[in-house]
């Protein structure tokens, strides 16, 4: 009977060894199968953080070039309204010139004009002086020569 008791004994310790072995197999299986979904939750979370990370880069560009627009947008405005100040500027200026050129000419006209009626007034004057003058000297001459009559009769 030992060894028959040696064979269960073996079989037994074989089986106890067997069953160990498999024990010590599905621990490490599980051990490995915890990791890959360790590793594979990794990822998961890496791949969700870089998409984040990639739609906030994205909106902060779409931001920053909404900004851009708006600033371009603001600088042409700007820009515009200079160019319409300076026209009007330029427009004022150039009427500003054509009214004092006309005040100019209108000046000079009105001086040319007195000037002509000074002249005019002179004239006329001296035209009057010299009949004056004229018509004394006949009527000094007419005296003279005694002709008084002629005086009276008007004709000077």
């Amino acid at each position: 009977m030992g060894a028959e008791e040696g064979a269960e004994r073996e079989g037994a310790e074989r089986e106890e060894a067997e069953g160990e072995e498999a024990e010590r197999e599905e621990a490490e299986r599980e051990e490995a199968e915890r990791v890959e979904a360790e590793r594979e939750e990794a990822e998961r979370e890496e791949a969700e953080r870089e998409e984040a990370e990639r739609e906030e880069a994205g909106r902060e560009e779409a931001q920053r070039e909404e900004a851009e627009r708006e600033e371009a947008e603001r600088e042409e405005a700007e820009r515009e309204e200079a160019e319409r100040e300076e026209a009007e500027r330029e427009e004022e200026e150039s009427e500003g010139a054509e009214r004092e050129e006309a005040e100019r000419e209108g000046s000079q006209r009105e001086e040319a004009e007195r000037e002509e009626a000074e002249r005019e007034e002179a004239e006329r004057e001296e035209a009057e002086r010299e009949g004056a003058e004229r018509e004394e000297a006949e009527r000094e001459g007419a005296e003279r020569e005694g002709a008084p009559g002629a005086v009276r009769r008007g004709r000077w």
